[in-house]
């Protein structure tokens, strides 16, 4: 749908919500603006709303333009670009005989070795299940260096640690005690990834992001704002692995 704004055309999607109470405006990764309305507020309202916060819009489509760009999408052939912990590594493709696939790193490279017959989709498996398994002692690894230095007592006793695809979270923690990451924090540099860590990790000892939970976070890291400023800053790079 469309805006005239002084001759400006405002280009917005709208969604219709039966359970919303309100309107809600968005600016997703493309830049693309996504308002949320109840089924029963005319059009008209909400393009008054619309009008009503066009700086602030605006102001929001900049920011994400700005944004470093996401990688090309994959084509899972050799040459294609992948980002671990804020390095790029080199697709290599190896076909040999066997039925077996493995993947490993090699430095600045990502390398699979697959049969023959492999197809495009054994590929990206491979790969996927690769980060799963580096996320997941990753991020056990860091659970664990947290939980050993933060000198509270936790209300909830960890369970462990899994790798999520989450579309957009980063990470979740559970009451029964289960952190979760999303795959493609992997992404993220690594002082990144580490307050992302220590960010679950906390809900262990205080659930609620309370005063008392950015307290904690003060206290074992000094500039976790800035640090989760520059995941958002990062968001549109990895919005997908």
């Amino acid at each position: 749908m469309s805006l005239d704004e002084k001759e400006e055309k405002v280009q917005y999607i709208l969604h219709r919500q039966r359970n919303r109470k309100n309107v809600a405006l968005k600016v997703d990764n493309d830049g693309l603006i996504r308002v949320y309305a109840p089924t029963y507020v005319p059009v008209a309202s909400i393009e008054g709303i619309i009008t009503t916060h066009k700086e602030w819009l605006d102001k929001k489509v900049r920011e994400v333009e700005n944004l470093p760009p996401p990688l090309e999408k994959h084509t899972y052939q050799p040459g294609d670009n992948f980002l671990l912990l804020g390095q790029e590594l080199k697709l290599e493709i190896y076909k040999n005989r066997g039925r077996g696939t493995l993947c490993t790193k090699d430095g600045d490279r990502l390398v699979v070795r697959v049969s023959s017959q492999a197809t495009t989709q054994t590929v990206k498996r491979a790969i996927e299940q690769w980060y799963r398994h580096y996320g997941e002692e990753l991020y056990s690894g860091l659970v664990n260096e947290w939980i050993a230095q933060i000198k509270e007592e936790a209300t909830i006793e960890m369970r462990g640690v899994k790798i999520v695809g989450y579309p957009k979270r980063w990470g979740s923690c559970t009451q029964e005690g289960d952190l979760s990451f999303a795959l493609r924090s992997l992404m993220l540099p690594l002082p990144l990834v580490r307050y992302l860590a220590l960010h679950e990790t906390l809900h262990l000892y205080e659930f609620n992001h309370s005063r008392r939970f950015k307290e904690l976070l003060d206290y074992y890291m000094e500039d976790w704002r800035e640090r989760q400023r520059e995941m958002a800053s990062l968001r549109r790079q990895v919005a997908s692995l």
